[in-house]
């Protein structure tokens, strides 16, 4: 371990540390661009021999410079006349640093000037910055010299905040630089990029795919580009990470990315890219018991699975997306009992629930509230389990044997099946002590079906479905649960007279789907109706004392890999899983299952994933601080402000800003808002004798930023 000096704040950290480490350990921002905490330092970033933009070869016309990075992190150490890169420089014993000294603040804002040059920043200088719109522009600034959308959302405009900027800094001069709008997911500005080499740091070091590199020009500036004309041609994976590490406007995502889309996009919220890239790596086991956390129907879903996941998938913006249904099934069908190795005993409560069907949803429920300890008994009407899976699904389309495989690990668990059941009544199941009931009784085949629900006390909606609490599935009757199918509803007598009021689409709209599940479509909603069973299981634990948690981790988790290797060609691979079409209504009879996939064509269509979850995976860089204006909104503060006239803000306990007003007397307002808004927790004030003209520019800001008025303003919302 070495002990250094920064600002007079003593840090010990382990040999080999950098300054700007060692300084981010003791809380002290250095700026900076060019490093980020995932990437290696910019000395081993060497020039490319030629890059392209928007297809045209750039020659490197200084290929015996060296990169030198923005230099913006630059410190004084003590001992030492040159300024050192504070990425680079390793700390030593009894070092004694200084970050803010007026000599450094002088050199950085030289070297942000640079930057600044041949980037657009008209909005960063503008006067009326904070309170602008951006468009138009009250100083009619061509919209090309303007800042990008990032504007105040942008790191590279928080470090430039921070630095400072020249008053000599020229005005920026638009070049026309190629903008990329035509490849998939990300689009490339050129006239935005600063230049920093995060990109290509991420693509080679990380991602090691190196389809980006850099050359010099003959000023010896920096030249981005790709190394083959386009980005399929580069042997681009389309992983998105240099979007994520970008600072600036330069690369940003056609649509917004936040959360892996395969995975919101599946309704009971499987790991897709997690089982997808365990079976390229031939870990079928590993990669059947990932499924299996949230899914304890994975054969069935294997075969009828509408894949809303396949919908999302990126790569179908590459060229088509990867067949994910078609992987789960192939993991259903070459797997062992590897992922029981981690299901716990689950320790029994004493409490009983009937559930009324054996369709999706309840062996759904059946399985997760027997695996928190709670007696299960599933009753069925039918001679045979599994409702429309059973009795509307063609056997082509859906195997006999896959469906009985999933329904025996789900009895496995304890969970009882009484087949043959006679119609039973609500009353006479909680007479016979059971602690609740959860009806998953499907629809019809006019309604819920087997029920007369209304003399049960279960009230229903006008359009025939059991009315529930969204939230707890709780029906009108005490005890009582409903979900799957049932919440679908029917047409009833009620819909049917919305017919009169003119409501004719919706009522045909919902005699379709009717129509569809009564000719065997329920793969329609097999998915949705599994979904609901698992959120109808979490509510039912609840209501029995537990804590709703029914997730199970099946698979120890591991630590992901970030390299993926370059692959020539990997844009342009074909998907080898046959592409999943539900049928028709009228045909869902007579349509058969696609052919299974073999192990190697698995392995091939898994390996055709951008793994753009490890995009989420990358650090996130340290911002500069923001000065920070409020105080607490305490009578002591307040009799600190002077009674001029201002604008305040009042922010709430988390220091969301709720309101925004400008006053005569900032003072005697501030008193008044002390004894009438109690969720005030925190303020901040200007002096501005032009108070109106500022409050509307701050709220102008705040539009810009959220989208909407503070809490507090909403009733002005139409005035702007």
């Amino acid at each position: 371990m070495v002990t250094v000096t920064i600002d007079e704040v003593k840090v010990t950290v382990p040999e080999g540390t950098t300054i700007l480490d060692a300084a981010q350990q003791a809380d002290i921002y250095i700026p900076h661009l060019c490093s980020h905490p995932d990437l290696p330092p910019v000395e081993q970033l060497k020039s490319a021999e030629a890059v392209y933009r928007d297809g045209k070869r750039l020659e490197n016309k200084r290929p015996e410079l060296q990169y030198e990075g923005c230099q913006l992190c630059v410190v004084q150490i003590e001992g030492e006349k040159e300024f050192q890169r504070a990425c680079s420089t390793k700390v030593g014993k009894g070092m004694v640093v200084s970050t803010n000294t007026a000599e450094v603040q002088e050199y950085r804002r030289d070297k942000l000037m640079l930057l600044l040059v041949k980037h657009p920043h008209a909005c960063l200088t503008c006067a009326q910055k904070e309170g602008c719109a951006r468009f138009p522009c009250s100083m009619n600034i061509p919209e090309k010299e303007r800042c990008c959308p990032l504007f105040s959302n942008c790191e590279f405009q928080r470090v430039t905040e921070y630095v400072g900027i020249k008053k000599e800094t020229p005005r920026y001069v638009f070049e026309d630089l190629p903008v990329a709008k035509d490849e998939p997911l990300f689009e490339r500005d050129y006239n935005l990029c600063i230049g920093c080499t995060r990109c290509i740091r991420v693509c080679r070091d990380v991602r090691g795919v190196e389809a980006i590199d850099f050359v010099f020009d003959e000023a010896g500036r920096v030249i981005v580009g790709t190394v083959s004309p386009t980005l399929r041609e580069s042997a681009c994976r389309f992983c998105t990470a240099c979007v994520e590490v970008c600072p600036t406007g330069a690369l940003v995502d056609k649509k917004p990315f936040e959360q892996v889309p395969c995975q919101t996009a599946c309704p009971v919220g499987i790991d897709v890219p997690r089982y997808v890239h365990l079976i390229a790596e031939g870990k079928f086991d590993e990669s059947y018991a990932v499924v299996r956390e949230r899914l304890p129907l994975p054969s069935v879903c294997g075969y009828i699975c509408l894949a809303f996941c396949e919908e999302e998938c990126r790569r179908g913006e590459v060229n088509e997306p990867v067949g994910i249904r078609a992987l789960k099934r192939f993991v259903s069908e070459n797997r062992s009992d590897l992922w029981k190795k981690n299901l716990k005993r689950p320790k029994a409560t004493g409490k009983k629930v009937a559930i009324l069907g054996s369709g999706p949803a309840g062996l759904t429920a059946g399985y997760y509230l027997a695996r928190k300890g709670h007696e299960v008994t599933i009753f069925e009407q039918a001679p045979l389990p599994g409702g429309m899976l059973r009795q509307a699904i063609s056997r082509k389309r859906l195997p006999k044997k896959a469906l009985e495989e999933d329904i025996e690990e789900i009895l496995q668990t304890g969970v009882k099946l009484k087949l043959d059941s006679p119609q039973m009544r609500i009353g006479e199941l909680l007479e016979q002590k059971f602690d609740a009931v959860f009806l998953a009784t499907g629809s019809t085949f006019v309604g819920p079906s087997a029920l007369w629900l209304k003399e049960e006390g279960v009230e229903l909606t006008p359009w025939g479905s059991i009315k529930v609490n969204p939230e707890t599935f709780a029906t009108s009757r005490e005890r009582v649960f409903a979900g799957g199918d049932a919440l679908l509803g029917g047409i009833s007598e009620d819909f049917i007279g919305t017919i009169s009021s003119g409501d004719k689409k919706n009522f045909f709209k919902l005699l379709v789907d009717r129509l569809a599940v009564y000719r065997g479509d329920s793969s329609r909603s097999c998915i949705q109706t599994i979904a609901s069973g698992r959120k109808a299981a979490e509510a039912i634990d609840r209501y029995l004392g537990g804590d709703g948690v029914i997730a199970e981790p099946l698979l120890p988790p591991e630590e992901p890999k970030q390299w993926l290797g370059r692959e020539e060609g990997f844009a342009d691979l074909k998907r080898l899983a046959a592409a999943y079409h539900p049928p028709a209504p009228q045909y869902a009879g007579l349509s058969r299952a696609e052919p299974p996939l073999s192990q190697e064509s698995a392995m091939t269509e898994a390996r055709r994933c951008l793994r753009c979850d490890l995009r989420l995976l990358l650090s996130k860089p340290i911002w500069a601080p923001k000065e920070e204006l409020w105080v607490e909104f305490t009578s002591e503060k307040v009799s600190q402000v002077p009674e001029t006239e201002g604008v305040y803000q009042l922010l709430d306990e988390e220091k969301n800003v709720i309101y925004i007003k400008g006053a005569m007397n900032l003072h005697r307002e501030l008193e008044e808002q002390l004894e009438v808004y109690e969720k005030a927790r925190y303020f901040m004030y200007d002096e501005e004798p032009m108070f109106t003209k500022r409050e509307s520019e701050l709220l102008q800001q705040y539009i810009a930023q959220y989208g909407q008025m503070p809490e507090g303003n909403r009733e002005l919302e139409e005035l702007f």
